[in-house]
């Protein structure tokens, strides 16, 4: 228990040593999330709804005119349900009972038999629009969103004493959630610093990478001209090459630490609005369409600032100081309950920060920002006494 608790320090940067919680503070924290949980879940039901339609107009309208000589399995088990989800009435059957588990949970939110069956019926309904017996890039995240909910249950007829586990298993959706784009920036570590895979098509003096200057520009091109499109966007990235680079390399290196805002919260106000831009210029510059980005936006955002506002537990702040410097810095928020936040060294640095709504206390919630500025602090207080105790001798 006490490494768990260690690890979830890390991953909200709340050390034991530097960051002291009242429960007035932890209460209201809890509760938000629960709003924000809860609402997200409400709204995903109407997504799936809408999504639901869609497919339907689909199977009505375009499915019939589509041969079935282009349905090729790939497996065994590709091959043996697609012989049956190809045929209408198994199809319109799964298609009842999908629609019908979207409406009762909005009433029944904690039937975890309701949301396998909404997952399950969601991803077969896909299958046979996707042809070839697998599914593609467009409803991944709609899937995965979808599976990690089966293990979620928001509510906000919870005791307090349960606000907390169920925050955390927000927390751990979102971690979920996140870390699929962590593992796309991972997968673009290696042609960023090494070896792009365009390497193979162009003869260029040294290694093509992400980090050079044509790398953009080029991927671009070799996604319109084989396809006989027209190539303006390739050109406009190949005339802002420059920015592009740049872009890039921050947006794979955001996409490696996404999964940390699932416990740093602020950094979802940075990181949520630069990866919905990626997929807008991933579809413009690399025909690359991400169905389903507006379900980050659906899960991350914070609906607590416009719903359920009067139901936020109580925790007037009477008071508020910081004294000291650098390494010594201190920090407390004093509550009328009686209760107090206190915050040491760098962290009552962002503490301050982001009670002034200085948006600079967002950069300090990134990695090892707070750990570094300490450390550097500490060192240089050191050096300062040995210089010092050198100068007396």
């Amino acid at each position: 228990m006490k490494h768990l608790e260690k690890i979830l320090s890390f991953l909200s940067s709340q050390p034991a040593w530097a960051v002291s919680l009242s429960p007035a503070y932890q209460s209201r924290r809890d509760w938000r999330k629960l709003v924000n949980f809860y609402c997200a879940d409400k709204l995903l039901l109407v997504y799936v709804l809408f999504w639901i339609y869609k497919r339907l107009s689909y199977r009505v309208f375009v499915f019939p005119s589509r041969s079935l000589d282009f349905f090729t399995a790939q497996s065994l088990t590709a091959r043996y349900f697609l012989e049956y989800m190809l045929r209408e009435e198994i199809w319109y059957a799964l298609l009842i009972p999908t629609v019908l588990s979207a409406i009762l949970l909005w009433k029944y939110s904690g039937s975890i038999v309701l949301r396998v069956t909404l997952f399950v019926g969601v991803a077969l309904l896909k299958l046979p629009e996707e042809s070839f017996g697998y599914h593609g890039h467009g409803d991944r995240f709609l899937m995965l969103l979808l599976f990690l909910w089966i293990f979620a249950f928001p509510s906000l007829k919870l005791k307090s004493s349960a606000w907390r586990s169920t925050s955390q298993s927000y927390d751990m959706l979102l971690t979920g959630l996140l870390f699929s784009y962590f593992l796309a920036g991972y997968w673009k570590l290696y042609p960023m610093l090494l070896y792009h895979p365009w390497n193979q098509y162009f003869e260029k003096d040294g290694f093509l990478t992400w980090l050079s200057v044509d790398a953009f520009w080029l991927t671009s091109f070799m996604h319109f001209y084989p396809a006989d499109l027209d190539i303006s966007p390739a050109s406009l990235a190949f005339e802002y090459r420059y920015v592009f680079q740049i872009l890039v390399v921050l947006t794979i290196l955001m996409q490696c630490l996404a999964f940390i805002g699932a416990w740093r919260r602020p950094l979802l106000l940075v990181f949520v609005p630069v990866i919905l831009l990626f997929h807008q210029l991933s579809q413009y510059f690399l025909l690359v369409n991400f169905g389903n980005k507006v379900l980050l936006l659906l899960v991350t955002f914070p609906y607590h600032l416009f719903f359920f506002k009067k139901s936020i537990p109580e925790a007037s702040i009477k008071e508020s100081q910081f004294r000291g410097k650098y390494a010594e810095a201190h920090y407390e928020r004093k509550y009328e309950q009686g209760m107090q936040d206190s915050y040491k060294s760098s962290y009552a640095y962002r503490a301050y920060l982001e009670d002034k709504h200085n948006a600079v206390y967002i950069l300090m919630y990134l990695p090892f920002i707070c750990s570094v500025l300490h450390l550097s602090w500490k060192v240089f207080k050191k050096n300062k006494a040995t210089e010092s105790t050198s100068d007396r001798h």
